[in-house]
């Protein structure tokens, strides 16, 4: 927030053998090589979590459904859009599936038609949850609700108080007479505090 206010910071013994002025210029210990800016490789997929809500999913399409939104297709690409929709997906394997789209020989207008239809039609994958309480249905909206409440204990709402005898809020930029001296009134945020 203001000219050298990290210096204690950087003065600290942990990080006595970092040239501050030269950090710039050094070549980091470890640099990902990634190939585009979807690259997930560096995270762990063993157990996603979910990006899927259990309340969306809604009743599964008929074969007459998914066969009529792919009418304007030939049977090759007809067969490959059905097997895309068969197969379980979460949002990782969903974008594998647009790249594999987007590398057909067909205009762009129906490869964004394609992964609407496997976006809509798509069966999601449902994770369990990695948090052990939460996989449990009886528990885990009890679980919720104490972590919610416990989330900010400690913690209070203290409101700036300007001077002796000022009006509570005020704007940024508003004049306030005092006498023939003319006062701007400043508002400032309400800090946390921890007890």
């Amino acid at each position: 927030m203001y000219p050298n206010d990290a210096e204690d910071i950087k003065a600290h013994k942990w990080f006595k053998d970092i040239q501050w002025d030269r950090i710039h210029l050094t070549v980091p210990p470890f640099v990902p090589e990634i190939t585009s800016k979807e690259d997930t490789q560096y995270f762990d997929e063993d157990e996603p979590i979910s990006d899927f809500s259990d309340s969306v999913s809604g009743p599964p399409p008929t074969t007459q459904e998914i066969s009529d939104a792919l009418k304007p297709f030939n049977r090759e690409i007809q067969i490959i859009a059905k097997g895309y929709v068969e197969t379980l997906h979460d949002s990782i394997k969903l974008r594998r599936v647009e790249r594999e789209i987007d590398g057909f020989m067909m205009c762009d207008e129906q490869k964004e038609y394609l992964k609407a239809f496997v976006k809509h039609y798509g069966r999601k994958e449902k994770k369990r949850p990695r948090d052990k309480l939460l996989r449990d249905r009886e528990m885990a909206p009890k679980v919720l609700e104490l972590r919610k409440k416990g989330a900010f204990l400690g913690y209070t709402y203290r409101k700036f108080r300007h001077g002796k005898g000022s009006q509570g809020s005020s704007l940024v930029g508003s004049q306030k007479s005092i006498g023939s001296v003319s006062k701007k009134n400043v508002w400032h945020r309400a800090r946390l505090s921890i007890h």
